[in-house]
């Protein structure tokens, strides 16, 4: 049984991934989701504990503050995470730990209603950053499972199911279920239940096989799962030389960032997956994930509507979710990403815009309710087509296997400190400075859409070690730096090539 030309057991465990890796994607949603009931559930915690009476000015820098420690714990998660690649194995990392800590952060939700401790909450929700940290490990997993044709099809899956997940359980979040001062625990305990089900489950699937055959050498468990996820009919020995030519790019089992940094193509490559790691940090999304619920009922809606919109953006924008695997092969990266690109800075300017008629005091809350959800509408869309998935491809795409640890590390770590200002300062710049808090991320994301442009590759279907051979001939005809990403247009035989692939395939890679 063939679907999309994948396999069928490469489909079963896709399709597993896709649904029940989301309890993490939920638990980094739960302060947004339940911002209502969380508020009075902090403010009575407070007064419970520490008998304060905080005034609206310090509950907003106390609540931004809760929020900011998920963004920290991804900054955890991005720093841990290579070293955990590299030594525990991308399985390991993406199935057992990131579950068990899954596990955790449910229940110390669940404990903070129990015992009606905000502290509890806290760790939490840091526990949520490191796993949303961690799912990147889970992309690059099931990229390197699947054939080339069809790596890109099986890694947004992955962010299909999240979307397909997250619009199921919003009507969860409605006041008259979830979304209430003594029910909202019951989205933490749904998270539970995944996180058990993905650990228990996702353990009997084979580890990845370029893992098994680049890092572990172990040839035979290699070809087992070879053939687990290519199928039966596969050949092992065409496979085998593949990756036998990738570990042939750097020889070594691990590789430190400096190496990566003083090999000009691995250099490149790290440019530009840097470049596309800023795309979503710089976007709105960070910020609707802990306050999008507030953001609407500012531009004047009640919870109910805001939850009622926010709904029916995740319906109406549901089809591109089945579409994006599919487009991502058809379509390419390079069209796709551009797009996704494009849609941001649509929202954020969307959003600037209602903020400001919140700022001169229009006072037409229908109106700026309607240019709010448009904005988030773009945003959504964006979502949907691969906004979050476009780092992981690229890393597992650009990098040689021995490289994405670090590359992975260093496009997790740095991007997420704009996440964390974003989302640290968002409730005291926007009632300070209003529609201005979104000029700075507007002009950058701007600037990212040029860079990718003008750098990002065309790669849909090439194997890894191909593309790493046609970046090393982009190396030779310039200096792999941050000032070169701003002209990435190449003159190759008096032909203009965009993006950073020239295909010649008959030069060698070049090693440092």
């Amino acid at each position: 049984m063939h679907i999309a030309g994948m396999n069928h057991r490469l489909i079963l465990v896709t399709v597993f991934h896709a649904i029940f890796s989301t309890f993490g994607d939920i638990e980094t949603c739960v302060l947004n989701f339940m911002n209502v009931p969380l508020r009075h559930f902090f403010n009575e915690s407070l007064h419970y504990h520490y008998d304060v009476s905080a005034t609206e000015a310090e509950f907003n820098l106390i609540f931004s503050a809760i929020a900011s420690t998920m963004f920290i714990g991804i900054l955890v998660g991005g720093f841990t995470m290579g070293y955990m690649m590299d030594y525990y194995g991308r399985k390991a990392t993406g199935v057992y730990i990131r579950s068990c800590l899954g596990i955790i952060s449910a229940l110390c939700m669940i404990l903070a209603r129990m015992f009606l401790s905000i502290e509890f909450f806290v760790v939490g929700h840091f526990l949520a950053g490191v796993i949303a940290s961690y799912k990147i490990v889970l992309f690059i997993y099931i990229a390197e499972c699947a054939p080339d044709d069809r790596r890109g099809i099986a890694a947004m899956t992955i962010g299909s199911g999240a979307a397909v997940v997250m619009l199921l359980i919003q009507p969860l979040c409605l006041p008259s279920i979830f979304g209430n001062d003594s029910s909202w625990w019951g989205l933490p305990a749904f998270c539970l239940g995944l996180a058990v089900i993905h650990l228990l489950v996702g353990s009997v699937f084979p580890k990845s096989p370029k893992y098994l055959y680049i890092t572990e050498n172990k040839k035979q468990e290699a070809m087992f799962s070879i053939s687990f996820y290519h199928g039966d009919s596969t050949d092992i020995e065409l496979i085998e030389e593949e990756y036998d030519r990738e570990r042939a790019i750097m020889s070594q089992g691990h590789i430190s960032l400096k190496q990566v940094w003083d090999n000009p193509t691995l250099r490149w490559s790290l440019l530009i997956c840097l470049v596309c790691g800023f795309v979503p940090a710089c976007s709105a999304i960070n910020v609707k994930s802990q306050y999008q619920i507030a953001m609407y009922i500012r531009f004047g809606m009640t919870q109910a509507q805001a939850t009622l919109a926010l709904m029916i953006l995740s319906f109406a924008t549901f089809p591109l979710c089945i579409v994006a695997p599919l487009a991502i092969e058809k379509m390419g990266r390079r069209p796709l990403f551009l797009s996704v690109s494009a849609l941001c800075v649509f929202e954020l300017v969307f959003l600037m815009l209602a903020h400001a008629f919140i700022d001169f005091h229009f006072n037409l809350p229908t109106i700026t309710s309607i240019i709010g959800v448009l904005g988030t509408l773009g945003g959504q869309v964006a979502l949907m087509m691969g906004l979050l998935n476009l780092t992981p491809i690229m890393i597992s795409e650009l990098c040689p296997h021995v490289a994405r640890a670090p590359v992975g590390q260093v496009v997790q770590v740095i991007p997420i400190i704009v996440c964390f200002i974003s989302v640290l300062t968002y409730p005291v710049t926007v009632a300070r400075f209003g529609a201005l808090y979104f000029l700075p991320l507007i002009i950058i994301s701007s600037i990212l859409f040029y860079l990718l442009y003008q750098n990002l590759p065309e790669t849909a279907g090439l194997p890894v070690d191909r593309i790493v051979r046609r970046l090393t001939i982009t190396t030779r005809s310039r200096q792999a730096s941050v000032s070169a990403l701003m002209h990435g247009i190449e003159h190759h035989h008096h032909h203009q090539h965009y993006g950073t692939l020239i295909n010649d395939d008959d030069n060698e890679l070049q090693r440092d």
